[in-house]
This record gives C-alpha cells, sequence and structure tokens, in this order.
C-alpha cells in the first residue's frame, strides 16, 4: 500500500524513493536513518489529516490503493481479528487498542476513505492514517529480544492470537522458519507446547518427529532441547526477527539496525532472508543498517534493492540515492572485496591509500589526532594496491555520495597521459582545469628530472630550489584543494624523522609504530604536535569537514 516516501534535507532537493522492494537507508551515526523509520510509523498510526503530527524527514508519502474487491477481503480479514491482544507483535495489523474496525459502521466508513484516496491522490495522506498501520510491522533494539520469549497458548480452535499461535498451526510457514534456523545455525527451531497453556521456542540437535504431539517420546523429546533465551543475544535476535516476519502479512516490514548482536556472517545471511521473504509475500521492506554485511545480503538475495545515503552534521542534512547497479559491480571487484569498501557507506568520509603499510600509518596519526582534538568525523582508512588504483577506489565513493581522500607519494607527477587523467577524474577536476594541471604537472616533473634525484627517497619537494618548490607547491595545493593529497617529503617514510627509523628498512612501519609508543600514560609515547605528519592530517580532515568542499 506504501508505493513511496519524499525525504527532505537542508543541504539539497527532496529525493522521493520508490518503496517496492527493499529500501536500505546507510550513513554514519544520528545521520537520521532510524528516524525515517519511526516517523513512517508514527505517520501511520496518527491521524495524519489532522494537523497534529509534526515529523523531521518525510516532506510526503504516496500509496497505491488496493482494488474494491482486495479492499474488501482485506476488511473482512481485520473484522475477524483480536485487537484486544497484548502480544508486542500482534497479528496481521498492529491497530490500537479497541480499534472499532469490526463494526459495519466503520467498515462504511473506511470504505468511503478508501474510495476518496483512490478518486483524489490530494486525500492519501488523510486516507493513510486509517490503513497504512494496518500490516505495518517495525522492530527495534527494544523488541527485538521479547520476541523469542514464551506466548500464550489459548484457544487453538480458533484463529492465533500471536506468532507461536500462528507457527504452531501453520505447518508450512513452521517448517520455511526451521528450515533457515537450521541453515544459520545447524540445529532445529521448535515451539514447545508441553507447559500447558504456554508455548516456548527451543533448539535441538536433532529434528522433530511431531512437535505438535504430547506422547511420551514428544516430551523427552522437548525436555532435551535448549530454550532459545538461554542463547547467546545474537541467536535470539536472529530467530525473533524471522519469527516476527513470517508469522504476519505484513505489507510494510521496517527493521532498525537488525542486524545488532550478530557476527557479519549471520547479518549478512539475515540480511538474504529478510529480503527474499519480502519479495516472495510482495512487501515492502524498509531497513536502517550499519552494516555491509546485511546490505550485501539484501543486494544478493533480491533485484530490486535501492540504497539512500544520510548525512547529518551541525544542524544540516543531506541525503544521496545510490546507483544499486553500480554499487553491485563495484562490490564484485576482488580489490573492493578485499578492502573492506562497503564499510565507507557508513562513514562520514574515508582515506583511501597506496598500501597497507600507508593504511595502518596513517590511520594511527588519525587516531592519535582524534584522542586529543574535538569534534573528529568518522573516518574509514582503505588500501588499494598501488597509486595506479587508489582512484579506482576514490571515484565511486565519491559517486555514492561519500567524501572520499586519497593519499599518494610524490612520484604520482610521473603519471603522464591516462594514469594522471584517472587520478583527476577521481577526484572530479573540472575539464577546464585538467589542461592546466597536466601543464603544471609536466613542469614539476621536468624540474626533478633536472635535480638527478630520486625524488621519492632523496626529500621530495625539497630538492627543488625555491622557485622549483613553489610550482609544487602550486600543484599540491590544487590537488589538495580538490581532494587528492600529495606526500610532498616523497614517501611515508619520510614523515617522523627525528624518531631515527631508516627509510631504507621494509619493516619501516612496524617500528615507527614501536617507537611511538601504544600506551599514553608512559614515558615515550608520541603525541600530536605541529607540523609533519600532523598537519598533513589535520588537512585531510578539514577536507572531509568541509560541506562546501570541491571535488563532490
Amino acid at each position: 500500500m506504501l508505493k513511496s516516501i519524499t525525504l527532505k534535507f537542508t543541504d539539497n532537493a527532496s529525493i522521493t524513493l520508490p518503496t517496492e522492494g527493499v529500501t536500505i537507508f546507510v550513513g554514519p551515526n544520528n545521520s537520521g536513518k532510524s528516524l525515517i523509520l519511526r516517523e513512517i510509523e508514527t505517520l501511520a498510526f496518527a491521524q495524519f489529516g489532522g494537523g497534529r503530527v509534526k515529523v523531521k524527514t518525510i516532506e510526503s508519502m504516496e500509496g497505491d490503493w488496493p482494488s474494491p474487491a482486495k479492499l474488501d477481503s482485506w476488511l473482512d480479514t481485520f473484522g475477524s481479528r483480536n485487537v484486544h491482544q497484548p502480544d508486542q507483535v500482534r497479528l496481521w495489523s498492529r491497530r490500537p487498542h479497541g480499534d472499532p474496525i469490526a463494526t459495519e459502521h466503520s467498515r462504511r466508513q473506511l470504505e468511503a476513505v478508501a474510495l476518496r484516496a483512490a478518486t483524489d491522490p490530494a486525500s492519501w495522506a488523510f486516507a493513510a492514517s486509517y490503513f497504512l498501520r494496518w500490516g505495518l510491522l517495525r522492530l527495534d533494539g527494544r523488541t527485538r529480544f521479547e520476541l523469542s520469549g514464551d506466548r500464550p497458548g489459548g484457544d487453538l480452535t480458533g484463529e492465533p492470537q500471536n506468532a507461536l499461535q500462528f507457527l504452531f498451526q501453520d505447518d508450512v510457514v513452521r517448517k520455511a522458519l526451521q528450515n533457515l534456523i537450521y541453515d544459520a545455525f545447524g540445529r532445529y527451531l521448535v515451539i514447545d507446547p508441553s507447559n500447558l497453556g504456554r508455548f516456548s521456542l527451543k533448539l535441538s540437535d536433532t529434528p522433530p518427529e511431531d512437535e505438535r504431539s504430547l506422547s511420551t517420546k514428544a516430551l523427552s523429546y522437548f525436555r532435551g532441547a535448549s530454550h532459545v533465551t538461554g542463547e547467546s543475544d545474537g541467536v535470539q535476535a536472529f530467530i525473533g526477527i524471522l519469527v516476527a516476519i513470517l508469522s504476519g502479512d505484513y505489507h510494510t516490514i521496517l527493521l532498525d539496525e537488525p542486524e545488532a548482536f550478530l557476527h557479519p556472517p549471520l547479518a549478512r545471511k539475515l540480511g538474504a532472508n529478510v529480503a527474499a521473504i519480502a519479495k516472495s509475500k510482495d512487501s515492502v521492506l524498509l531497513a536502517a543498517t550499519h552494516s555491509a554485511d546485511f546490505l550485501m545480503g539484501c543486494i544478493q538475495a533480491s533485484s530490486k534493492v535501492r540504497v539512500m545515503r544520510l548525512g547529518y552534521r551541525k544542524g544540516r542534512s543531506t541525503g544521496k540515492l545510490v546507483n544499486t547497479e553500480q554499487l553491485r559491480d563495484f562490490l564484485r571487484h576482488p580489490l573492493m572485496r578485499s578492502s573492506n569498501v562497503a564499510s565507507a557507506l557508513f562513514h562520514d568520509g574515508v582515506v583511501v591509500c597506496e598500501s597497507d603499510n600507508d593504511r595502518v600509518f596513517y590511520g594511527e596519526i588519525y587516531q592519535r589526532l582524534q584522542e586529543t582534538e574535538e569534534s573528529y568525523p568518522s573516518i574509514l582508512f582503505l588500501n588499494a594496491h598501488n597509486k595506479q588504483t587508489v582512484p579506482e577506489i576514490v571515484g565511486p565513493l565519491r559517486k555514492f555520495g561519500i567524501p572520499t581522500v586519497g593519499i599518494v607519494d610524490i612520484d604520482v607527477v610521473k603519471e603522464g597521459g591516462k594514469e594522471w587523467a584517472k587520478q583527476l577524474d577521481a577526484i572530479n577536476v573540472p575539464e577546464p582545469s585538467k589542461r592546466g594541471l597536466e601543464t603544471e604537472r609536466k613542469a614539476v616533473k621536468d624540474l626533478f628530472d633536472a635535480s638527478g634525484k630520486n625524488m621519492k627517497r632523496d626529500g621530495g619537494a625539497a630538492l627543488l630550489d625555491k622557485e622549483g618548490q613553489k610550482a609544487a607547491d602550486r600543484l599540491f595545493d590544487a590537488l589538495e584543494k580538490d581532494g587528492l593529497f600529495v606526500v610532498r617529503r616523497g614517501e611515508l617514510e619520510h614523515w617522523l624523522p627525528e624518531l631515527g627509523v631508516s627509510i631504507t628498512k621494509t619493516s619501516w612501519t612496524v617500528e615507527i609504530l614501536e617507537k611511538m609508543g601504544s600506551d599514553p600514560d608512559k614515558t615515550g609515547y608520541v603525541k600530536p604536535g605541529k607540523g609533519d605528519v600532523w598537519d598533513f592530517m589535520r588537512g585531510v580532515v578539514a577536507w572531509v569537514r568541509n560541506e562546501d568542499r570541491n571535488g563532490m
């Protein structure tokens, strides 16, 4: 029934998201991911047309109304459900206590509202407050553990009143759930009815012969199974989410951080499972996540996945719809899989280095600055295989709306032609500026060649005379403005020379980290200072922080 939502931002135009299939909200902490889900639920449960509900992120919602016959069938179904059931996750409907849907008068009212909405799009928001709440499910961190607890048995000859009653009576759905849990944990999920009047979820190493029996053999089997509430938080959360989703005919499923408490392989499996279930039920699935694995699981299981990256800083909000096909292709590349690139979607910014040694060292410098200076953004450090592959990561991440910096050694100026063009394309240098930068690059390279020294190993820009250094600085300043930071000293190994680590040793990174110390309370621990790599990294952080940055 929910066809699309339109989100509003302070720093870019509103974005309308179709909701068919799976929508994943990603971004750093406090970017508004969970808020969107809460506001959808708020609008669905409120009298939306009465002006009593205020929301921050949602500008409007659009519905796709069922045919009159489908609507009539739904009203029959809803009217037969017990609306007084206090279960955490009600079946079929999450109507507030005492909603008089079952009365004939209310039925005629709702039919009139639906007819009005179907013929007058402007009245949809008003009608949504009556209809969206039926079959809408939102699961967050406060509810997921309650989903695997015991439930009343009740009258099994009537309509099920909670999730475990429903699963106990439906062999097909219960078996489907059992298969998913066995695939995840190698154990069988069963519903134990032996405590008369209560249903319990248990796990067993062996399959049940008949879990709806109270025979001596069945009772012995249930006694040997372990209660789900005695399992780890991750097991309980995984099972609880699947129990809730499978036990109701939900048209809209909202999942807030479903990966919480799950190891990465389980998060990926959960993503694949919930996306497949939503597809089989023709349901709308919207999830807010910090997990690259959950995201990848959804992408693998459904062809209709869209990813929305959100940002929020100092009262300013941003949003960008990621091209899912580009993201899918990007993450299939072996270089990206080996570099943990998918995690970039969940950070304020990214720094891409030439090698793993560079990544480790610059990451440590950033960490020490972050410990002593306020309000540092969340930055992920990644490594390419060399300077030539740095733009292969920087460019796509920029397109996904992620502030991304490249750090390269000074010999990048040797890279003319296509390789130099790749560097400039990745940081979005405008076409008119490329010609000028190419001219400056060649001039600086010629100056280094004329020195007869190795620009990387023998001192970097300091090899040049005063005018030559000015020319190099103009080039490197222009590149930094667009987010490509060149090590003007030459290469990684020329930082922090006062620590006395030989630049000729292959173990430079290991040795310098040892000399920097690991305990801030001990003598010899190197703290951030002025100049050198500390100011270099401060420049990187300033570029990520700058909302008006160039090259994005």
